[in-house]
């Protein structure tokens, strides 16, 4: 393997058992590497998708514009409990 060679051409003194630990190490180190490379893919497809236009379906226009206006409404009261007119409506 090549982390054989470049163990023995840094000149270091390692018996057998130390370059196994040295190897498994290392291919646990390449091991999360290629995980955290899958959770990067998965986050940017997700990215991807949630600024990607989705087109409307039946009913979702006047769905938003209800929630929108409730929202509003609500934003207009949270208003006026700060001015100190919440309980004069």
């Amino acid at each position: 393997m090549v982390w054989h060679l470049n163990l023995y051409t840094m000149g270091l003194n390692l018996n057998e058992c130390s370059i196994r630990l040295f190897i498994r190490l290392r291919l646990m180190r390449l091991n999360a590497r290629v995980e955290q490379n899958k959770e990067v893919t998965i986050l940017n497809s997700q990215i991807e998708n949630n600024f990607k236009y989705h087109p409307t379906k039946d009913g979702q226009p006047q769905t938003y514009e209800n929630i929108r206006n409730k929202a509003k409404e609500f934003a207009y009261i949270g208003t006026g409990c700060i001015l100190g007119e919440c309980f004069n409506r």
